[in-house]
């Protein structure tokens, strides 16, 4: 077994432009880490419920 080995699963890295188009302002992103893609949009679509953060 490799030294290095933390015993986490893989993860998909699922990163998403969330800046409303308009001038001035800079880009954020959310990312969201998950063992699959369904998981992470599903977290992704959750995180964007509880903020004030347009898709």
């Amino acid at each position: 077994m490799d030294d290095n080995d933390t015993g986490q699963l893989p993860f998909i890295e699922y990163r998403k432009n969330t800046t409303p188009h308009m001038s001035g302002v800079d880009e954020v992103y959310l990312v969201v880490r998950g063992p699959t893609l369904d998981e992470c949009r599903k977290h992704f679509d959750e995180i964007l419920e509880k903020t004030d953060v347009k898709k």
